[in-house]
């Protein structure tokens, strides 16, 4: 029997509008710093400045985190990183939602406010769970496509989700008690995390978890039932912001770019202001008044989407710089070292899945 899932539909396309809490990046500036690393060059082009991590409150866009997981993951040289995200993460730094997990009756309670809220703290996934004779299901499902980040995206809320259940009903008794999942073959970075996770096993029909009904019916220690509820009302009103919020204008365009790009790369400025049915004066007006040009708005799709064809496709790097709009595949080397400090040659070989 599947939990119920909420109705509401937050947009999952917008990459602009600020909607990752401050939380994270914070904490993967600290992992980065303790493996050496400049925890201020993660947000080398991403707009993301000091004073905007430091709000309590703060949110910044999707497309800024994910860069900042690729530079993170290139500094360190660890494809898993995200399962050290997710072992150094403790419910507190999740808000509302975590306050709801903490003060719950139950493990299972817990669940069932995680599968319904994710999308507060990661708004391109959501969770189903299913309940099975003794078990229950934890289930991931992408919104939306992310790319080079989807691994350590992945990584980082199962991990979190483990010692989250850890934290808030104790350690499992049997090895058997929560077993996490994930689709893909076992990676050569995950040996050194194997001991410092639960039960892990690859190649399973989908990232997730499976966990013993024992294990999550234990009770919470922190268990309160008005805190609780005072929370969960925070949670619905967050959601239902969330849910109704606006579209930025930069949104709507960068959207429009994923949609329209192809083997020739993206729509010229012209052609966008057509599909917008406003002219071109008017699009530069608008992205102005947020801070922004089409040009950036160009350049930071070309990123995403070259690293996602470097490390996820065959394509020849001549293929990826004519799919990106590059006439001439020096010129997208040229953009690539400056995206990213690194050739797309080279940056293939530390990447490439398969």
């Amino acid at each position: 029997m599947r939990a119920p899932r909420p109705t509401s539909q937050p947009n999952a396309t917008d990459l602009h509008t600020p909607s990752v809490p401050v939380s994270y990046p914070r904490l993967l500036q600290q992992v980065v710093q303790d493996r050496g690393a400049d925890p201020i060059a993660l947000l080398t082009d991403t707009r993301v400045t000091k004073e905007m991590l430091d709000a309590p409150d703060g949110l910044i866009p999707a497309y800024a985190y994910a860069l900042m997981i690729l530079r993170a993951v290139q500094l360190t040289g660890d494809a898993c990183l995200g399962c050290e995200m997710g072992l150094r993460m403790a419910p507190t730094m999740h808000g509302n939602l975590g306050l709801l997990c903490l003060t719950s009756a139950t493990g299972v309670e817990a669940l069932h406010t995680v599968s319904r809220f994710l999308r507060l703290v990661s708004p391109f996934l959501e969770a189903s769970l299913t309940f099975k004779s003794t078990r229950v299901l934890i289930s991931l499902q992408e919104i939306a496509p992310m790319g080079a980040v989807r691994s350590f995206i992945h990584q980082c809320v199962m991990v979190g989700l483990a010692r989250g259940g850890r934290m808030l009903v104790g350690p499992p008794s049997d090895k058997s008690d929560f077993i996490l999942h994930f689709s893909g073959p076992e990676p050569a970075c995950f040996a050194k995390y194997r001991d410092r996770l639960p039960l892990t096993q690859f190649n399973q029909p989908r990232d997730g978890a499976d966990v013993s009904m024992s294990y999550a019916s234990l009770p919470i220690a922190l268990s309160d039932q008005l805190t609780a509820k005072k929370a969960s009302m925070a949670c619905e009103r967050e959601f239902a912001r969330f849910n109704q919020g606006s579209v930025s204008f930069a949104a709507l365009v960068a959207s429009l770019l994923k949609a329209n790009s192809d083997a020739n790369g993206y729509p010229s400025m012209d052609k966008m202001a057509r599909r917008l049915s406003i002219s071109t004066r008017t699009l530069t007006r608008r992205l102005d008044a947020e801070g922004l040009n089409f040009s950036q708005l160009v350049d930071e799709r070309r990123c995403v989407d070259a690293q996602l064809m470097l490390s996820q496709t065959d394509f020849s790097v001549g293929e990826v710089a004519a799919r990106l709009g590059y006439a001439d595949p020096a010129n997208f080397t040229r953009a690539f070292r400056k995206w990213t400090g690194k050739t797309p040659s080279i940056y293939r070989r530390e990447t490439h899945v398969g």
